[in-house]
């Protein structure tokens, strides 16, 4: 959700020229770097969803980050599920059986499969994620 999930800016529209690939707009210190660095009402306009279609506005492209490292902290000193997933590495989890699903918070769950293929892809990464670890018992953590 909303403190939950990082975003960044894959594409840029015309006010943010010279910004850098994958720029932090939402979840993380650089969030407020870009929301004070980005000329006038431009980071606004990329967090804001096109009024008519529901999904990024003409020429822009935000995506959630990827992974656990999107979902752990909003910032720094803020965790999310961070000491969550330090407590679960402590007792054997990793990177092959700990998994984090970020998503676009600013969809609602249709467009959040039509235009990612949030839900396919998660169900499909789960039912891999079983096969892996041979039916052994798993936690899924909302």
């Amino acid at each position: 959700g909303v403190t939950t999930t990082g975003l960044e800016m894959w594409r840029g529209g015309a006010c943010a020229r010279g910004a850098a690939f994958k720029q932090r707009l939402w979840g993380s210190l650089q969030m407020l770097t870009s929301a004070l660095t980005l000329p006038g009402e431009c980071w606004l306009e990329h967090m804001m969803l096109d009024e008519a279609s529901g999904l990024d506005p003409p020429g822009i492209k935000v995506r959630a980050a990827d992974g656990l490292d999107a979902v752990e902290y909003l910032l720094p000193g803020f965790w999310v599920w961070g000491k969550i997933v330090e407590a679960l590495a402590r007792i054997g989890y990793d990177s092959s059986n700990l998994k984090a699903f970020p998503y676009d918070w600013r969809l609602g769950a249709p467009h959040l499969e039509q235009r990612d293929a949030f839900f396919s892809r998660m169900k499909a990464a789960l039912e891999v994620s079983l096969a892996q670890h041979r039916g052994r018992p798993a936690a899924l953590l909302a």
